[in-house]
């Protein structure tokens, strides 16, 4: 189940808003500060590779020979 457009939405949102207060933070803040909004930030973005990710395994998983996320030859034995 892939992520919905209002979540997608408010995701790219809040990585635009994250994005501005670690400019701000690399020039005032603390060296913490600016590691954890780093953090925030890459867990925003992997968030979204791994729910694509998931679904690619969950369509393999109903139709290896036809999912998108194919990885390796099935051979028919027949």
């Amino acid at each position: 189940m892939a992520l919905s457009e209002t979540i997608t939405e408010s995701l790219k949102e809040a990585e635009g808003h994250i994005r501005n207060a670690l400019a701000f933070a690399s020039r005032s803040e603390r060296s913490s500060t600016v590691t954890i909004l780093s953090k925030i930030l890459s867990q925003i973005d992997n968030l979204a590779y791994t729910d694509d990710l998931l679904d690619q395994l969950e369509d393999y998983k109903k139709n290896p020979k036809t999912s998108r996320g194919q990885w390796m030859d099935i051979e028919d034995s027949d």
